[in-house]
């Protein structure tokens, strides 16, 4: 593993300088965006640290190298946590690395993913983004890694803090997750935010659809927006909107558009 690759993330509403270990930013698509722009994903970060407050339980599923991890460890500080899965080996290393870098005490980390089902699996490794490893291989070549899934609410059970706020980024596998952490997701929805990267094509391609995905989601009684993450805010949250691009998502079966979607508290 090649540590010489760091960044200093430069966001505004942190409390302290933060750094993170990098891939070679030449191999990686997340790691040469960090190394360039000292931060990833401006408005999903800009949300979170606007949502975060200290003492808040946040979990974080596909966690790759931490750099959500790490920016919500910092809001929310000594007195709350941060559970960071990460299942592929050099991303949970490089995620080991950055929370020591930055002395923080208050993350979590879980060599493993989240699913419905506590079993072992493989991870179909992308060659030019590490975090866009997923559960189903594109080719039968596909490079492959051996590793844990857990069900979520098992895992939670042994740990019962209130839960504030849950990423998931796990490149279509999103059903799965929601759907192991269905109890943990309904027994804190009053206080609950919740991001969700939302991507039909992947959805099917790990067994389920978007419209499975969206009825889960709306079991939970949580508003539902569409999030631009393209010029930031918010696009919509009404549901008309949301089902007239999944509608044209759905007619081009070769179109791999996704979406975030933010839920919170009705």
């Amino acid at each position: 593993m090649n540590t010489l690759y760091k960044a200093t993330l430069q966001l505004p509403g942190l409390t302290q300088s933060l750094q993170l270990c990098l891939h070679n930013p030449e191999h990686d698509l997340v790691s040469k965006y960090i190394h360039e722009h000292h931060y990833w994903e401006i408005h999903e970060t800009a949300l979170l640290l606007d949502s975060l407050k200290a003492g808040q339980n946040i979990i974080d599923v596909g966690a790759n190298i931490g750099y959500y991890s790490i920016i919500s460890a910092d809001k929310v500080g000594n007195q709350g946590n941060v559970f960071a899965f990460e299942p592929d080996p050099d991303n949970f290393a490089l995620l080991e690395q950055n929370i020591s870098l930055n002395h923080m005490n208050n993350i979590h980390a879980i060599n493993a993913g989240l699913s419905n089902n506590n079993e072992d699996s493989f991870l179909y490794l992308s060659a030019d983004n590490q975090g866009d490893h997923r559960l189903f291989a594109e080719t039968e070549a596909s490079a492959k890694t051996a590793i844990k899934l857990l069900n979520g609410d098992e895992f939670f059970l042994n740990h019962p803090s209130p839960i504030h706020f849950i990423k998931i980024d796990t490149q279509g596998g999103e059903f799965q997750v929601v759907d192991g952490l269905r109890n943990t997701i309904y027994n804190n929805r009053e206080h609950l935010s919740m991001i969700v990267e939302f991507w039909p094509w992947g959805l099917i391609q790990n067994g389920h659809n978007a419209r499975e995905l969206l009825a889960l989601l709306d079991s939970f009684n949580l508003t539902i927006h569409i999030m631009d993450h393209l010029q930031g805010g918010f696009y919509s949250s009404q549901r008309a909107v949301l089902l007239e691009w999944l509608e044209d998502v759905e007619h081009n079966p070769d179109n791999q558009g996704f979406i975030n979607l933010l839920l919170t508290p009705a």
